[in-house]
């Protein structure tokens, strides 16, 4: 073994210049005082009680039902109420057998149509016939009703592949409401919805954030610090903050903090070169202790933390008897490493890839599949061997997932350098002059590590597009993206919805953290963010 280590190859890694955590010792240094909250239990049990009797109140119509489920869900608090709450859309659903909604306005119906869909409910959209006229274009007197449009404006995000009315809709409320939006002073509470539904509409968002925006408009880990990775590891991100704060949007409810913990432990994705990149693949195939003998030094210990976290997820599982789903993780990141190993591979010998080429790599490195399955390894009982087998098939559902955590990155983060200028970078490590290419700065993180270049470029140069009209395409394919989620969300389930949600909500947290280029990369880009939910508390009214 020795003689193999001393024959190793001189490595060269390229490195970035990450910037460091925002947030230094903020969270790692603090405590929680639970005195202070553990004096408002009696009075919040009580308010729960006040909220159950409201909901299953039968006297209370359905306009001002589905208004209540609204707010409970745009509070953040309908986990408190999951059996209330599908009981009393499954009546209100079952009391509209052809779903007519004439009697309802247009807040009310788009309302209505969204919570429904949200929950699973088919309805159909020519429920908003009604409401255009004999040309049918949607009629010029809805303009004046700012909270219908903006509810309408909610509902479009529902749409799925061939309901053409809800595009009509969208388009129609999007360029009244920016209007509109132009033209008003001052930062009234509805002049502050409609410029958030403009941003990010509520179906697209992380609850928890659209809470802490939606409350503020109304009121106008341990082995890092033991192994010291931020030094032994200065390629790699340290985003501990972020992760948490990631880890939050897929699953906030407070019963699933077991699940939290584990795909928070289960998030890690490093880049490496060619070379250690396959000892380190071949070594988690192995996945035993003695494959350390084929890495490099400075991976070795990264491979130790890698078969001590999956050691010590076993013996949790085992707890509950589900130490089978530790297979499951295994097989999710020895797809992830080999993955890296191609484009590592790809970029050693400095090979530009097909579109195609490049997203078939690209759907499995973005780690997406593996986050996924994370995320259902701290699910309970409704996480059976029957769902991570079904998670396995890679079905519709999971492979749009990968194609938004592909198209994101790409979009967003060109979007977000279009004021920058060109720079000219190397495609790869290999430093030869040859291999020189100029591209522009999306990417630019990736790109300056000596990783493939950007993605925008092969879209454009495989489809003959100028770089604005591939934006434009992509876009497409974000959108249509979106539709294929909702189309599978309004399927009979195979599975509980608690764990489609966990897929969902990373499709929603991936439109999150790329609004303004790579957040999760680049410090301060999720600051906002972050202190809303973690560190400046809300004002508790005496």
């Amino acid at each position: 073994m020795d003689s193999q280590t001393a024959s190793q190859p001189d490595v060269y890694r390229p490195l970035a210049n990450f910037s460091p955590s925002f947030w230094g010792d903020l969270f790692t240094a603090s405590a929680l005082d639970h005195s202070v909250y553990d004096g408002y239990h009696d009075q919040i049990k009580c308010q729960k009680e006040v909220v159950r009797v409201m909901l299953l109140d039968a006297t209370i119509g359905p306009a001002a039902k589905m208004n209540l489920i609204n707010l409970l869900e745009r509070l953040s608090l309908s986990y408190h109420f999951e059996n209330e709450i599908e009981s009393q859309l499954e009546q209100l659903f079952d009391a509209r057998p052809n779903f007519d909604l004439s009697d309802f306005d247009l807040y009310t119906t788009a309302l209505q149509f969204r919570t429904f869909r949200q929950h699973g409910y088919r309805v159909p959209c020519d429920v908003f016939n009604k409401f255009k006229d004999d040309n049918g274009k949607f009629k010029e007197s809805l303009k004046g009703d700012i909270n219908g449009m903006l509810s309408l404006h909610e509902a479009t995000y529902l749409g799925i592949h061939e309901e053409d009315i809800l595009d009509e809709a969208l388009d129609f409320t999007t360029g009244h409401l920016r209007s509109w939006e132009a033209t008003q002073e001052g930062n009234s509470t509805l002049v502050e919805n409609v410029r958030q539904a403009l941003r990010r509409p509520f179906h697209r968002g992380i609850p928890r954030i659209a809470t802490r925006q939606f409350i503020s408009d109304y009121q106008e880990d341990e082995w890092k610090n033991d192994r010291d990775l931020t030094s032994k590891f200065p390629y790699a991100r340290d985003r501990m903050v972020e992760l948490y704060f990631w880890v939050c949007g897929v699953y906030f409810e407070p019963h699933y903090s077991r699940g939290r913990i584990m795909l928070n432990n289960s998030m890690f994705r490093k880049e490496f070169t060619y070379s250690p990149s396959f000892f380190l693949f071949l070594s988690i195939c192995r996945w035993e202790i003695s494959a350390t003998d084929q890495l490099p030094d400075y991976m070795k210990l990264l491979y130790t933390i890698i078969l001590d976290f999956f050691e010590d997820l076993d013996k949790e599982l085992s707890k509950d008897g589900r130490s089978y789903r530790v297979t499951y993780i295994k097989e999710a990141v020895k797809e992830l490493v080999s993955s890296y190993n191609v484009e590592a591979k790809w970029c050693k010998e400095g090979y530009i890839p097909t579109f195609n080429e490049y997203t078939d790599v690209t759907y499995v490195s973005s780690g997406s599949y593996a986050v996924i399955v994370g995320s259902f390894l701290g699910m309970g009982e409704i996480a059976d061997k029957n769902a991570f087998e079904w998670l396995r098939t890679k079905p519709k559902l999971v492979r749009v997932s990968a194609t938004l955590e592909v198209m994101f990155p790409m979009v967003f983060q060109c979007k977000a350098r279009k004021q920058c200028q060109s720079y000219e970078i190397h495609v790869c490590m290999d430093r030869s002059p040859k291999l020189k290419h100029k591209f522009n700065i999306h990417n630019y993180t990736e790109q300056e590590r000596g990783h493939v270049a950007s993605a925008v470029k092969f879209f454009a140069k495989q489809y003959g597009l100028t770089e604005d009209e591939a934006i434009g395409k992509l876009n497409e394919m974000i959108s249509s993206a979106w539709k294929d989620v909702n189309e599978e969300w309004l399927k009979a389930p195979v599975f509980s919805r608690y764990l489609l949600t966990r897929i969902v909500n990373i499709n929603k947290m991936l439109e999150v953290t790329y609004e303004y280029g790579d957040g999760y990369t680049n410090a301060g880009h999720l600051k906002d963010h972050i202190m809303g939910l973690f560190v400046n508390p809300m004002p508790m009214e005496e």
